[in-house]
């Protein structure tokens, strides 16, 4: 996965794939795998990524079963600049079919980007993410089983 085009900063116009059949020689695809659109979240741009295989917490066996396809967080920021993360599925198992955009993810915090996910084994997931607040920016989490995403409240400062 590449983050790739004519945006402002760190954040591109778009998400691109690659294939590579010898672990050397890369090919990448010629249209975004996630562009902008306009009048959402990302019509400024797209960042970083966190791309990993579908899964949905199973209550009756405590452990995390496939699903099908992939999910994508990722970082956008909007016309007026403020970031968030916003989220997308694929359905397909072999990365084959159209991402679909999912929308903003509510997090306890405002202007957030770079998501890092985890699934911890008691079925919990994690996500790791920046904050930028008045020049500074820092690091902070937020954990959800099966529903609503609450704060971790333990945060790592970043040097400036």
């Amino acid at each position: 996965w590449r983050v790739r085009g004519g945006g402002s900063g760190e954040y591109g116009r778009r998400v691109n794939t690659a294939a590579c059949a010898d672990g050397f020689n890369w090919v990448e695809s010629k249209r975004g795998v996630i562009e902008p659109t306009q009048g959402t979240e990302d019509e400024g741009g797209i960042g970083s990524i966190n791309v990993f295989k579908s899964m949905k917490w199973d209550e009756d066996h405590n452990i995390w079963k496939n699903e099908l396809g992939y999910t994508m967080y990722y970082s956008a920021i909007d016309s007026k600049g403020k970031l968030s993360i916003c989220e997308a599925h694929n359905e397909s198992p072999t990365l084959t079919s159209e991402w679909v955009k999912k929308g903003k993810v509510e997090l306890p915090h405002e202007n957030v980007g770079g998501p890092n996910v985890i699934r911890m084994p008691d079925g919990e997931e994690r996500i790791y993410f920046h904050v930028e607040k008045d020049g500074r920016r820092w690091i902070e989490g937020a954990e959800r089983k099966g529903g609503v995403w609450k704060p971790i409240h333990k945060s790592i400062s970043l040097p400036e």
